[in-house]
């Protein structure tokens, strides 16, 4: 877990660095387009900004979908936030989920299984 939380430290700080070598403004919060050059940010602590850009990236992020009537208790039914924070390996785990994250998440329990 030290390691993991290391590099996605070293991960987000090179991201950063290379935002502010290419000129580029990180403003995090929830957007909302009002045109095509104008952006209204409700910052996360709760205030607004209107940013004008000839260009945006939107990132949207992820959050993980529940399964209807199994929701996730962080002990038995695990979402992949959770899972990455585990600090023992399970015996046995089932993983559903097709996508990036399950595929990823399939992988890593196969490198459990190597140890």
């Amino acid at each position: 877990m030290e390691r993991k939380d290391k590099v996605v430290s070293i991960q987000v700080k090179g991201i950063r660095g290379l935002f502010k070598s290419w000129g580029v403004t990180l403003v995090e919060g929830k957007g909302t387009l009002v045109s095509p050059r104008s952006i209204e940010v409700e910052k996360n602590d709760g205030t607004k900004e209107t940013v004008e850009a000839d260009r945006v990236i939107i990132a949207t992020g992820s959050r993980p979908a529940e399964i209807p009537g199994l929701p996730f208790d962080g002990e038995r039914i695990l979402s992949s936030d959770n899972a990455v924070t585990v600090r023992e390996i399970p015996k046995r785990i089932l993983i559903v989920g097709a996508g990036v994250i399950g595929v990823s998440m399939h992988a890593y329990s196969v490198s459990w299984g190597q140890r």
